[in-house]
């Protein structure tokens, strides 16, 4: 079935809430993302990216 897939490195309760509610689910996660391809820490809102998450909907 065709899917959306977006990827986010980290998820507050809150962001996942929100694509749980626009009918998204988790589908993986790619641990150590950030970390292995990347010289240099990645930061979002001054948080540290580790994990690249994927999500998935079915259209």
């Amino acid at each position: 079935m065709p899917h959306d897939a977006r990827r986010h490195g980290r998820f507050p309760p809150r962001i996942l809430r929100f694509y749980e509610r626009c009918g998204f689910t988790v589908s993986h996660r790619v641990e150590n993302f950030f970390i292995d391809h990347y010289d240099h820490p990645i930061f979002d809102c001054g948080e540290r990216l580790v994990d690249m998450v994927y999500l998935r909907r079915d259209l």
